[in-house]
């Protein structure tokens, strides 16, 4: 897997494996196949990007 992604705005997300986990998942092997997220530029206008680390 890949721990840390850079967003289009130069932000980064980084992922972590976690303890809590039960489900067999980890950094190497997770369930998460993008992220929606938005950002809010200068004009107030939501902008709204998928984070595909596969692009």
């Amino acid at each position: 897997g890949i721990g840390t992604v850079r967003l289009c705005n130069g932000s980064r997300m980084h992922f972590e494996s976690c303890n809590l986990s039960l489900n067999g998942t980890s950094l190497s092997r997770g369930q998460i196949p993008f992220v929606l997220y938005s950002i809010q530029d200068d004009e107030s206008d939501v902008i709204q990007q998928l984070a595909n680390p596969e692009q």
